[in-house]
C-alpha cells in the first residue's frame, strides 16, 4: 500500500491479491468493497486498486 498527500486530496494505492480462479464480476466487487471502507475511513481520497491474482508477487518480483 502506497500513500501520498501533496496537497488535497490524499491518493491512497494498494495491490488486492485475488484468487487466480475468482471471476472477474467478484474480484470486482470485492475491490468495489474495498474501495467503499477506505474511502469512509478517508473521505475526499483519490484510491486505485491493482487487482493481482495470487502468486503473481512470486511470479513478477519486479513488478511490485
Amino acid at each position: 500500500m502506497k500513500t501520498r498527500q501533496p496537497g488535497q486530496p490524499k491518493f491512497i494505492q494498494l495491490h488486492l491479491e485475488m484468487r487466480g480462479t475468482a471471476p472477474f464480476l467478484e474480484a470486482h466487487k470485492i475491490s468495489g468493497d474495498v474501495e467503499h471502507k477506505i474511502l469512509e475511513a478517508f473521505p475526499d481520497s483519490g484510491v486505485i486498486i491493482h487487482q493481482d491474482p495470487e502468486g503473481a508477487e512470486e511470479d513478477y518480483p519486479k513488478y511490485h
